[in-house]
């Protein structure tokens, strides 16, 4: 068995992606393997141990935060989880 036909741990059934090239979104199913992500098809994966049905939602990369003024708050429990909960992934500040 090659490692792209290893069974997922988990697989996300969405409705859409969106991949930042500014084209329009697609449906494709995303397999999970070790925390990575190992596949992205826009035929059904099958294979997972978990299924999450996203049914209405997109799926995205990460986003980065190029222009953020947080100082101190930084520092604060509930400012980087709001950040996270919204896709941020990477935040440039400054101050």
């Amino acid at each position: 068995m090659r490692w792209n036909e290893a069974k997922n741990d988990l697989i996300v059934k969405g409705d859409g992606v969106i991949d930042g090239t500014g084209n329009p979104g697609y449906r494709v199913d995303v397999g999970v393997r070790d925390g990575k992500i190992a596949a992205v098809s826009r035929k059904e994966l099958e294979d997972g141990e978990c299924l999450i049905e996203a049914k209405g939602m997109m799926v995205s990369p990460g986003f980065i935060n190029p222009h953020r003024h947080i100082g101190r708050l930084l520092y604060e429990d509930n400012v980087v989880h709001q950040s996270i909960m919204q896709g941020v992934i990477v935040e440039c500040t400054g101050n």
